[in-house]
């Protein structure tokens, strides 16, 4: 059992021949010639280059070229009658490694141009790569050959561009900058003006020259590809479909794609294979956009020693992480993994910044998610309009489900398509009916279609349960659930989806009542280990019901657990140490947990009846990759949803839905006002256009709306918000006084409970009304203007956002809340209360959790009650009194006091702020630790938002100096000393506490460690794991190290030099301020030990040293 959970992503193995390459007839200009004769140089210069190079340039013969695919780099055709050398395997100049079983695989073809004898150059066998890709550190041979590479550089530079043309820049495999610098000459600090002129010859040559798009014989990518894949997922061989998808005309010809399989079927594998041959071969930044925070941070840790081995940077942006815009990387391809949230956002700062040429792909999983309902589906659309708007360039690809409506997802993503139904084990679906087990067989041959009527024509009965109840056991559990997991544990994983949170909790104590006692005694000592990481975690505390159920190898999991208590027994499932996990049906969509079996407690979730997509997702969990050779699922129906479940399995998938209509168009709006915000369009016109690029438009005759009347009323709305302005492009003006932002707002929208709050609103809104007159533009048209216009647009009218939609659009705020959120500021700014922090906290407390967490009138009054004076002061001063608590006790609804309902959220934040264990504060607030725990998170993103809010309007300017330092303080929590150990991906307070009592403190500890020494130290933390967060720090140490000396060469960059009229780097700063000295400085006399007499000299170089010894003293001194 030990080994029952590795190896879980081991793909089974697919032998095909390897394709021959084409060879390619594209003719070369002598510059793009110059770059290839480089780069099969620099094959001469490192140890494990494919092949040797037998002759040199002094000899006169001519040196081996590449062959690559067609749409790799083009060759100089060989001389006329020459014939092709012998095939060898090729491996990248510098980043290839591979085993000789993996390097049969995909072998391709070296050529070398012939000698005028006729002779090709031989190629001895591959090299030795055994080492692992720590040790793959690049050395050069000798310094002679450097300086045949110095001298072959400089005569191919010079006879394309002429003698004084710098030379040509090195191709960036991970080469050092010592030895950059010992190869061209050059000192090894950046010098700013030959990389400008560098690049320029890079452009010139690219205008000759395609593209690369392959730099190894792995569908283009380095064989070091194909050994990571193995060591760190045991993946040894592609799977058919995934070979062929690689080589669609779409991938090749970078048109948009999206692909569709079942559940499991290595989706995300192809994905990752583009972002990286997108990073390494077209050495553009790629985008990889996840559902959920847990699945983004797990990506992150596992894309972390890919990076480092092949030198790219992660990104995460997830929660509170990621900046806007992102550092600009002038030497490093970056791959940015965000949620649905983060990846529009940073969409919006690279437009913004003019950056958004940077994205070469943008990789969508569950692209299917654009009809999900609640506000991400819009939020996915608006996303994907953006980019086929603003880069046309960049590949788009979308991974998705299988749903009913292909045609229009692709129709929207203007894409191809790939279906298929792969699935990498047999899976087989059985439904529990009346103590029967029946399999879901299909219909016979040639049947005809069956309705929901007809559904168990579709089921072929099998056996009854094989598990003996006792009668006790029996009216315990009357559906059979633990004795379906006692069949299959612990020689195999089970999971047991369950309809609600607690159903997961009692299903999971129901289960233990079934197994044996001897289960217990099943790998004891990880069970022990597992228990001390959940104390830590927990603060000294573990939930009962784990403790009831984890030495039977069973556990619960769903989000009343803390993140980091999901990932333990994530970890734990995968690694053998639990056999059964009880989940709700979030699962499914979340962290891939395979299981042998999987039981389906119930057709529901919550009280909502089971999709059918929803369900083939779930069921889709069953079989491991690797290990099993098939697997099985198993609904357990009652008598009275029998009809139910038949429509489940005769019904067709769903269709994807556009809601940019939902919630009032809630969605439509901010699509629209976005645009205008990044200047995708100034007009109503030009919005009617870019809204015909919507999923939208291409539901518009099955929806039965006008994309035209939509724009129309949505601009209005907008427009009454003070968030849109109509003006005249031809600069008339209009008289109308502006509409005040704060006097949109009613005094219930203001949660004004109080007499007090209520002044303080007149207050704000009078405010808000100098404010707006700020924002008022003498040529905008007046409501009564509009009104008279009715639909009719006028060509001269030209739509700009307002100053409160700019903050609520770089501020990501929800525009319902940002007028809002706008007057609780100005309100606050009259009388602001920094003695503590609760003042500033409830400005920040999110508005939407609201409508999750409901106060407890008991518990509520308990709070306030243990508030001190001055505590209770600012508790006043905001609104909020005994009396209201009181009279929520008596039965009034917190929806009629929202001021009082939001006061509530802000003493949980501050009681869990204050120290202790989250699950002590989730104890005295009387929540569940995942519920508080997503409040701290909500409220630190919120946060961050309304600092970018503040930014855009100037008269809220003291909220930006405060909440700069205060989101700080929300990211760490009471922790300041665990901020750094914090940054690393899914590393939580318990996993940082533990790792900083070892002495592990800063990210620099942590990349330094020995994952085999965190094994040891740490409890339950398995080896993949160890691995993981040492490369996530090396990473995150990588991407602060960028940064900086990114920082730097931007500042070197700002000097202008009078003598070169560019930016020099520091060596000529350096040496131009010594020959500044040596104008000044006066001559001084010295005595020659040789001669005797005094001679003149200066302070500076030697004069009759020669000039690049000169330049050496110099710049030492």
């Amino acid at each position: 059992m030990e080994e029952d959970g590795k190896d879980l992503l081991k793909m089974s193995s697919v032998e095909e021949s390897a394709p021959k390459r084409r060879r390619s007839t594209c003719p070369t200009s002598p510059g793009a010639e110059a770059l290839l004769n480089l780069d099969s140089s620099l094959t001469d210069l490192f140890n494990f280059s494919p092949a040797a190079v037998a002759s040199t340039p002094e000899s006169g013969a001519q040196q081996p070229v590449v062959s690559a695919s067609p749409t790799s780099i083009c060759s100089p055709p060989a001389q006329t009658g020459a014939e092709p050398s012998a095939a060898a395997p090729l491996t990248s100049p510098v980043l290839c490694r591979k085993t000789s079983s993996v390097s049969r695989r995909r072998p391709c073809r070296v050529r070398s141009t012939p000698s005028p004898a006729g002779r090709g150059t031989a190629s001895p066998p591959p090299a030795d790569f055994s080492q692992e890709p720590s040790q793959l550190t690049p050395r050069p041979r000798s310094v002679p050959a450097i300086e045949r590479l110095r001298r072959r550089l400089a005569a191919s530079s010079q006879s394309q561009w002429g003698a004084a043309s710098p030379s040509l820049p090195l191709p960036s495999y991970g080469v050092s900058p010592a030895l950059v610098s010992q190869i061209s000459g050059a000192p090894s600090s950046c010098e700013a003006e030959s990389q400008r002129r560098r690049a320029a010859l890079v452009r010139a040559a690219e205008t000759e020259l395609p593209p690369c798009s392959a730099v190894g014989p792995f569908h283009g990518l380095p064989s070091l590809v194909q050994t990571l894949l193995a060591k760190q997922r045991g993946i040894t061989a592609l799977y058919e479909w995934q070979e062929e998808c690689l080589r669609l005309p779409a991938v090749l010809k970078r048109d948009n794609l999206v692909y569709s399989l079942p559940t499991s079927g290595g989706k995300t594998l192809v994905a990752e294979l583009l972002i990286l041959k997108e990073v390494l071969c077209r050495h553009r930044d790629a985008v990889l956009v996840l559902p959920y925070v847990a699945i983004v941070q797990e990506k992150v840790r596992a894309l972390a020693p890919f990076g480092i081995a092949l030198g790219f940077l992660i990104e995460e942006y997830a929660g509170s992480r990621g900046a806007f815009p992102p550092v600009k990387r002038r030497k490093r391809r970056v791959v940015y993994v965000c949620t649905i949230e983060k990846a529009s956002g940073l969409v919006s700062s690279l437009l913004e910044a003019d950056r958004i040429s940077e994205l070469g792909l943008v990789v969508v999983d569950e692209v299917h998610m654009l009809g999900e309902s609640g506000g991400r589906g819009a939020t996915l659309e608006i996303l994907i309009t953006k980019l086929k708007a603003a880069a046309p360039e960049a590949h788009l690809v979308g991974m998705s489900a299988t749903i009913g409506n292909m045609d229009d997802l692709a129709a929207f993503l203007e894409a191809q398509v790939y279906q298929g139904q792969f699935r990498p084990v047999q899976l087989r679906e059985h439904v529990l009916l009346d103590g029967q087990l029946l399999e879901v067989t299909g219909p016979a041959p040639k049947a005809p279609p069956l309705d929901a009527d007809d559904w168990r024509a579709l089921l072929t009965p099998r056996r009854t349960p094989l598990f003996q109840y006792t009668e006790q056991q029996r009216q315990r559990d009357p559906d059979g659930v633990g004795g379906l997991v006692a069949e299959v544990v612990p020689a195999n994983s089970c999971l047991v989806f369950c309809p609600t949170r607690k159903n997961c909790e009692a299903v999971a104590r129901l289960i233990c009542l079934a197994l044996k006692s001897e289960l217990k005694e099943h790998v004891l000592d990880k069970k022990k280990s597992l228990y001390a990481a959940l104390v830590t975690e927990g603060g000294g505390t573990v939930c009962p019901v784990l403790r009831q159920t984890l030495p039977y190898g069973v556990a619960y999991h769903h989000s009343g657990l803390t993140t980091d208590e999901r990932k333990l027994l994530e970890e734990a499932y995968l690694e053998g140490t639990l056999c059964c996990l009880c989940c709700t049906s979030t699962l499914a969509a979340g962290v891939n947990l395979p299981a042998k079996r999987v039981v389906l407690r119930s057709p529901y979730t919550g009280s909502a009846f089971l999709s059918r997509g929803r369900y083939k997702q779930m069921v889709g969990r069953a079989g491991r990759a690797g290990i099993d050779d098939s697997g099985e699922s198993i609904l357990i129906v009652s008598p009275r949803d029998a009809k139910l479940v038949g429509q489940l399995l005769t019904a067709p998938m769903e269709r994807c839905v556009s809601t940019l209509l939902e919630q009032d168009g809630h969605g439509l709006r901010r699509l629209l006002l976005s645009a205008v915000a990044l200047g995708l369009a100034d007009s109503p016109a030009a919005l009617v256009r870019l809204l015909g690029r919507t999923l939208l438009a291409k539901q518009a005759e099955t929806l039965k709306v006008d994309l035209t009347a939509l724009v129309t009323d949505t601009v209005a709305a907008l427009r009454s918000e003070r968030l849109l302005r109509i003006s005249r492009r031809d600069g008339g003006t209009n008289t109308a006084n502006p509409q005040p932002v704060a006097a949109l707002e009613t005094a219930s929208e203001r949660d004004a409970n109080t007499d007090a709050a209520r002044d303080s609103a007149l207050d704000a809104a009078r405010d808000a009304d100098r404010d707006a007159a700020r924002d008022y533009d003498p040529g905008e048209i007046s409501a009564e203007e509009l009104a008279a216009d009715g639909r009719a647009w006028s060509e001269t009218w030209q739509l700009k956002v307002s100053r409160l939609g700019t903050a609520a659009v770089k501020g990501n705020v929800d525009l319902r809340l940002a007028g809002r959120l706008y007057a609780d500021l100005s309100r606050a700014q009259a009388a602001l209360a920094v003695i503590n922090q609760l003042h500033l906290l409830y400005l920040v407390t999110p508005y939407d959790m609201m409508d999750f967490i409901q106060p407890c009138a008991v518990t509520y009054l308990d709070m306030y009650s243990a508030l001190n004076e001055e505590e209770a002061a600012v508790a006043r001063l905001i609104g909020v009194t005994e009396a209201q608590i009181v009279r929520m006790m008596s039965g009034k609804k917190a929806s009629s006091m929202p001021v009082a309902h939001r006061f509530y959220l802000t003493l949980v934040v501050y009681e869990a702020l204050r120290g202790g264990s989250l699950w002590d504060a989730a104890h005295r607030c009387q929540l569940q630790r995942g519920q508080l725990q997503a409040l701290l998170q909500s409220t630190g993103a919120f946060s961050a938002a309304v600092l970018h809010f503040c930014r855009q309007l100037d008269e809220l300017w003291p909220f930006v100096q405060l909440l700069d330092v205060f989101n700080r303080k929300l990211a760490t929590g009471a922790a300041a000393e665990l901020a750094q150990l914090l940054e690393l991906p899914a590393v939580k307070q318990g996993r940082a506490r533990a790792l900083y009592a070892a002495g592990y403190r800063t990210l620099a500890d942590v990349a330094n460690a020995d994952p085999e020494a965190l094994v040891r130290t740490l409890d339950h933390l398995p080896r993949r794991v160890a691995r993981q967060i040492v490369d996530s720090a090396k990473m995150l140490l990588l991407e602060k190290a960028e940064a900086l000396q990114e920082e730097a060469e931007f500042l070197l960059d700002g000097i202008k030099s009078a003598q070169f009229h560019s930016s020099p780097g520091l060596g000529e700063v350096l040496l131009n301020s010594a020959r500044v000295d040596q104008a000044t400085e006066p001559p001084r006399e010295v005595a020659d030990p040789a001669t005797g007499p005094p001679q003149q000299a200066t302070g500076g170089a030697r004069t009759d040293a020669p000039p690049e010894t000169a330049v050496t003293e110099t710049v030492s001194k």
